[in-house]
Parts: structure tokens; C-alpha cells; sequence
């Protein structure tokens, strides 16, 4: 867990634009933000059996929020990140079996935790780090 929350602070420092993809009401459709990244994130693999490099923010930023819901590590190197077929299949796997319990709500504060205010307490990081772990998607 705390590899998870050093690498979303250093994503935090190298991210500086708002998020992409998620309508702050609620409105969103769930399905479609999921489809739609993974039909770009094939785009980027196109039949490739290597890892390509992810270099579109938004995409980058749903590897996070899927890695977050999913609690799987769907990034490995946040200086590199990268997708390839397997791990695009995995995630749209597990999506398939999850989407039900995929909210709104659950989505909005994913990213809004890719973007903290400064955390300046060991508290603070507790807190932020239970944040986190409350967004999982357990097994049922």
C-alpha cells in the first residue's frame, strides 16, 4: 500500500492538469469511461505482443484508477508506464466481473486522490492512504 501511495504522490507532482473524463455531478457513464480507455489503450498496443509506452495523461490516469479500484498494480514503473494485450485483458476482465459494484461516487474520488492537497502529517498520509483502501473493489 505504501508503494501505491509514493507512486500516486509522485504522480501528483509530474500531473498538473485537472481530470479528464469524469464529470463531477455523477453523470458519467461508467461503462462508457471504461470502454473508451480500454478501446484507446488497444489502440496504443495495436497488436503489438511488446509493452508500449503510455504517453496520453488521461490513459495514464485511468491505469491509476483502475489499479486503485482493482487494488492489482496494472502499473509496475510510474517513470514508464506501460500496457500490452495481457494486461489490457486482465484489466477488462476484471472490469467485467466488477462493473456492478463500480459507482459514480467511487470513480469522482479516484481521481480526485490522484490530486491531494500536500499531505504535511503522518496522520494526513494515514488518512489519505485510508482513503484508498476504502475505494477497492473486494471480492464478493
Amino acid at each position: 500500500m505504501k508503494k501505491i501511495i509514493i507512486i500516486l504522490i509522485l504522480f501528483n507532482i509530474i500531473c498538473t492538469t485537472k481530470v479528464i473524463g469524469c464529470d463531477l455531478n455523477c453523470d458519467i457513464n461508467i461503462d462508457s469511461l471504461f470502454r473508451t480507455n480500454f478501446m484507446q489503450l488497444k489502440a496504443i498496443v495495436n497488436d503489438s505482443s511488446k509493452y508500449v509506452i503510455v504517453e496520453e495523461r488521461s490513459n495514464i490516469k485511468f491505469l491509476y484508477i483502475i489499479s486503485i479500484l482493482s487494488g492489482k498494480n496494472f502499473i509496475s514503473d510510474p517513470h514508464d508506464v506501460v500496457v500490452d494485450s495481457v494486461i489490457i485483458l486482465a484489466m477488462e476482465d476484471w472490469y467485467q466481473k466488477k462493473k456492478k459494484y463500480i459507482t459514480c461516487e467511487k470513480i469522482k474520488k479516484a481521481y480526485t486522490l490522484l490530486e491531494p492537497l500536500p499531505l504535511k502529517t503522518p496522520e494526513e498520509v494515514e488518512m489519505y492512504s485510508v482513503e484508498l483502501e476504502q475505494l477497492k473493489i473486494n471480492d464478493k
